[in-house]
């Protein structure tokens, strides 16, 4: 799932901020979330998303213009500023699970990056 690394863009991300919602006992309940470390590699309109230095986590579209990037797909969205080394990353799939009384649903959050390109 990696990019090619003569046309890629490689952004380091380090989370500086998390929260959201877990599953537990059949209901949403708000909690804090542990922050990441994130690698981003941006490469025409796709980004691969990898975390705490593990394997490709997640592949995405995106959209852009001059100073920032509009990811997503179908579990997480990312919002990345370049022009002042800031994102947002929010992973939602556990909201849109196919079985809704399922007690594997992923948590929902969004965190705060601060980043730097490599």
């Amino acid at each position: 799932m990696s990019l090619t690394a003569k046309e890629t863009e490689i952004w380091s991300c380090q989370g500086t901020t998390a929260g959201g919602l877990y599953w537990q006992d059949g209901e949403w309940k708000p909690g804090e979330f542990g922050t990441r470390i994130y690698k981003i590699e941006l490469q025409g309109l796709k980004a691969v998303i990898s975390e705490n230095n593990d394997p490709p986590l997640l592949l995405m579209d995106c959209e852009s213009n001059t100073w920032s990037w509009s990811c997503s797909n179908d579990a997480a969205a990312l919002e990345l500023n370049k022009a002042n080394t800031t994102a947002v990353f929010m992973r939602f799939f556990g909201g849109i699970f196919p079985e809704p009384n399922s007690n594997q649903k992923d948590s929902i959050y969004i965190e705060a990056l601060q980043c730097r390109k490599f």
